[in-house]
C-alpha cells in the first residue's frame, strides 16, 4: 500500500489505463482468434466436401466405364445364346479385353446358377448365387448394378462386383455377367489408378 501513495500520479494514470487496455486488447485478440478459427475450419470443411463430390464424380464415371466395357462385351460375344461351351470360350477369349477385372470375370444364368468362370474357377461352377444382392437388382432393374465389398473373388478374396444383364436375342433376360475387382493392399489394379 505504502508503493501505491508514493507512486507518482503520471504513474497511477499508466498502470490505470494501460492494465484495462491490455485486458481488453487480451480479450479482442482471443475473439479474433477463435472467429479465425472457426472460419478456417468451415472452409476446410467445404473444401473437404467439394473435393469428395469430385472423387465421387470421377469414381461414378470410372464404374459407369466399367460397366459398359462389360455391356459392350456381353453383347459381342452374344452371351446370351445359353450354349454353356460357347460361353466359357467367350470368356476366355474375352480375358485380354476384360484384364482390368482382376478378381475375374462370372457368368450366371438367369436363376443364378455360375455358368461359366475366367479364369476357371471349378469350385464355383454351378453354385447358387441367386441371393447376391447384385443379382437380384441387377433382374429387378435390368440395369448394371455395382456392388458392395464381397467374399466373392478367387479363395474368397474380397472384391467389388460389376454386374450387367445376359440379355437373349429378343432382349430377355438370360443371365447376369459379373467383373470383380479384388481389393486390399496387394491388388495391383488399374482401378485403383484412377
Amino acid at each position: 500500500m505504502t508503493n501505491l501513495k508514493q507512486m507518482g500520479l503520471r504513474r497511477k494514470i499508466i498502470l490505470w489505463a494501460f492494465v484495462p487496455t491490455a485486458i481488453i486488447l487480451m480479450a479482442v485478440a482471443s475473439v479474433n482468434y477463435i472467429a479465425y478459427r472457426r472460419v478456417a475450419e468451415t472452409l476446410i470443411l467445404e473444401r473437404d466436401e467439394e473435393v469428395t463430390r469430385l472423387a465421387a464424380g470421377q469414381i461414378a464415371t470410372s464404374l459407369t466405364e466399367y460397366a459398359d466395357l462389360l455391356v459392350t462385351e456381353e453383347r459381342n460375344a452374344l452371351l446370351g445364346q445359353g450354349d454353356l461351351i460357347y460361353q466359357q470360350a467367350a470368356l476366355r477369349s474375352a480375358r485380354n479385353r476384360l484384364a482390368i477385372f482382376d478378381g475375374g470375370l462370372v457368368l450366371l444364368d438367369g436363376v443364378g446358377a455360375v455358368v461359366a468362370a475366367e479364369p476357371v474357377r471349378s469350385e464355383i461352377m454351378g453354385a447358387d448365387w441367386a441371393q447376391r444382392p447384385y443379382f437380384r437388382q441387377v433382374l429387378r432393374t435390368g440395369r448394371p448394378v455395382f456392388s458392395n465389398t464381397l467374399s466373392d473373388g478367387p479363395q474368397g478374396s474380397p472384391v467389388v462386383a460389376v454386374a450387367v444383364p445376359v440379355l437373349g436375342s429378343q432382349d430377355e433376360m438370360m443371365g447376369v455377367l459379373v467383373g470383380m475387382f479384388q481389393l486390399g493392399a496387394t491388388s495391383i489394379s488399374t482401378f485403383y489408378g484412377d
